[in-house]
């Protein structure tokens, strides 16, 4: 195996690494073994998640993020300029756009983060705004399989299992749930 990060020109000492996704909830699941394999090859880096609010529930379970940054609708002009702020002010070593489709909003993220690397899918429009891409996604490419050329471009190993972390009192509120659903005694 070859060295953490090696295939993407990081070394293993990445420290700031920033994932955006905007999308939906369930596509936001589906990239956690993205997000775990980040975690593996990036230790000690802290991993921030700029997601939708719409997302921040689900985002807020993964286990592989330390920090989450949240993106509001245009009609929260104070939140996007502090989101935008946070982005700019802080030096990133990696930055991965996980959304495999076009994004304005991602693409324009991307570009006010000050990141070393900046890698997306190649998608044909604003490619510039990132320094490192992989191929499209092909229109019949399943999920899991774009993000494992994804995490290779970043040197990272793929598990494609997608997991998410209870958090204290979920697993009791799971249990009465159960109960009352006759499954559990």
């Amino acid at each position: 195996m070859s060295e953490p990060g090696a295939h993407s020109g990081l070394s293993a000492q990445a420290r700031h690494v920033a994932a955006l996704w905007i999308g939906r909830v369930g596509d936001l699941i589906v990239s956690t073994p993205v997000l775990r394999s980040l975690r593996r090859t990036y230790p000690g880096a802290r991993i921030v998640l700029v997601t939708s609010s719409a997302c921040a529930g689900a985002a807020r379970l993964i286990p592989f993020v330390d920090e989450i940054l949240l993106h509001h609708k245009l009609h929260h002009p104070l939140a996007a300029l502090r989101l935008a702020a946070a982005l700019r002010s802080r030096r990133w070593d990696l930055l991965v756009d996980l959304n495999p489709s076009f994004s304005r909003t991602s693409a324009a993220l991307a570009a006010l983060a000050r990141a070393d690397v900046k890698l997306s899918f190649r998608k044909g429009r604003l490619d510039g705004v990132f320094t490192r891409q992989t191929a499209a996604p092909g229109e019949t490419e399943h999920m899991l399989d774009r993000y494992r050329r994804l995490t290779a471009a970043f040197g990272g190993d793929f598990d494609e299992r997608t997991e998410l972390a209870l958090l204290p009192g979920h697993d009791k509120a799971a249990g009465w749930m159960l109960m009352e659903a006759g499954v559990l005694p």
